[in-house]
């Protein structure tokens, strides 16, 4: 007659890490899965475009000898990756992840985009992509004022595991407020952020597992809204390094 009633909330119902949990907590819980582990909002549409190095490498160049468009170097900071571009395969890589840059561009280009989440998978991943933008709008790096207004068609800042909860609190509110356009982040802000009629977000690596995609994807496509997923992938057979920073 005395026991405790205790309702626990959670987005992974299905995962083992639950289910374990639920186990040593609980006695003999009841389970309500409102969507179940295969749910896929209807709300969100999800495309790909597929990285094709013969095709796409041309996006690095400076000047293109075709339509001679000019276009902002890709920048890619691994000067503390060991043998980072040493052999074909960690040479391919590094040129994968500068055409992903310059193909973020177009598909930003594309689209007109105004508010978009963008989905790396290191923090140094989501510092190589914030210097590029900041250098593709024209330098000005986000400076923490949330009263100066929208700064660039580009702008951007970071929410990421090695920034302070608080560089992580002012750019989540930037995001929101419109003071910059683009929020790159690692799978810490795919969970539990609500962004109100947010239309677009990009994966420019996919997690390695179902679970983190679905919690990416549910940024989107929320409270009735209609959301884009874009998913930027290599080709077959073309594996892409994982760099991470090297910490003292």
């Amino acid at each position: 007659d005395n026991r405790l009633q205790v309702c626990f909330f959670s987005a992974t119902l299905q995962s083992p890490a639950i289910t374990e949990l639920s186990k040593n907590i609980c006695s003999r819980p009841t389970w309500v899965d409102l969507k179940g582990v295969d749910a896929v909002p209807d709300t969100v549409h999800h495309v790909a475009y597929r990285v094709n190095l013969a095709r796409d490498k041309r996006l690095v160049q400076s000047k293109n000898k075709e339509d001679g468009a000019k276009r902002t170097p890709s920048i890619i900071d691994d000067a503390s990756i060991p043998g980072a571009k040493d052999g074909s395969e960690d040479a391919d890589s590094t040129l994968l992840k500068q055409v992903k840059q310059q193909v973020l561009l177009g598909i930003i280009d594309a689209f007109e985009m105004t508010q978009c989440m963008i989905f790396c998978r290191t923090n140094l991943d989501c510092d190589n992509l914030e210097k590029f933008l900041v250098t593709h709008g024209g330098g000005q790096r986000f400076n923490g004022s949330l009263e100066s207004g929208p700064q660039s068609k580009y702008s951007c800042c970071v929410l990421a595991g090695m920034r302070s909860m608080d560089d992580r609190r002012v750019a989540l509110q930037a995001f929101k407020s419109g003071v910059v356009r683009f929020l790159i982040c690692t799978d810490v802000a795919a969970r539990g952020i609500d962004v109100r009629g947010l239309p677009y977000m990009i994966n420019m690596t996919l997690p390695d597992e179902p679970e983190p995609y679905m919690h990416r994807i549910g940024r989107v496509g929320r409270a009735g809204a209609m959301g884009l997923a874009i998913n930027i992938v290599a080709e077959e057979n073309l594996r892409e390094r994982v760099w991470y920073h090297r910490c003292s």
